[in-house]
């Protein structure tokens, strides 16, 4: 009888102290997740939630944040999945209409246009029907029509001469100086680095 209760300590001993790594590992990882996050480092985050996902330790939050990392990366396959989730497993939640608005946008990507039009109708009803977004909605047809006119107005655009290989991004003139951004090396005196 002793050794079964000596044999019963030690099993109870063993799953604390497993569980309790496991746990600490979620609550470590869900605050560099988060952190990452907030500093819009989605490509980092997306890695240490997926993890977290992996291992159990999924949450309306994890589910929300990964969701919401793929879509700003315009990975709208993933982004449906982690959000397709979300909205199956916590539908009891009310979430914020940014988040509906989002999802409405993934599914729309993903050519679900029904469920996006739902979507679409739960943020008009959470924001109201004075808003932007409400008046952008009632005249879609409309949109849609005007963008499939404008759609195919060039043929073969193709980079200009002056265009590097490296990213370029827009350029504007201030006191008659021509001022650009790009990430191509700067040749001369000194380097720069890029950040």
């Amino acid at each position: 009888m002793k050794e079964m209760k000596k044999g019963l300590s030690l099993i109870a001993l063993t799953s604390f102290l497993f569980l309790g790594s496991h746990v600490s590992f979620a609550q470590s990882g869900l605050k560099k997740a988060n952190k990452e996050y907030e500093q819009w480092a989605y490509a980092e985050s997306i890695k240490i939630f997926e993890r977290i996902d992996e291992k159990g330790y999924s949450s309306n939050e994890v589910l929300e944040k990964l969701g919401n990392s793929y879509y700003f990366n315009a990975d709208y396959a993933r982004a449906y999945k982690h959000y397709n989730r979300l909205f199956t497993e916590y539908d009891t939640i009310d979430f914020a209409s940014e988040l509906y608005f989002r999802y409405a946008q993934t599914l729309q990507h993903m050519e679900l246009d029904n469920e996006a039009k739902n979507y679409f109708d739960l943020v008009v009803d959470k924001v109201g029907k004075e808003t932007q977004i409400a008046k952008l909605r009632l005249n879609e047809a409309a949109l849609k029509k005007q963008i499939q006119e404008n759609s195919g107005r060039y043929e073969n655009v193709e980079g200009s001469s002056i265009n590097t290989p490296f990213s370029d991004y827009g350029s504007f003139v201030y006191n008659n100086t021509l001022y650009f951004t790009s990430n191509k090396e700067k040749r001369g005196f000194s380097k720069k680095i890029k950040t």
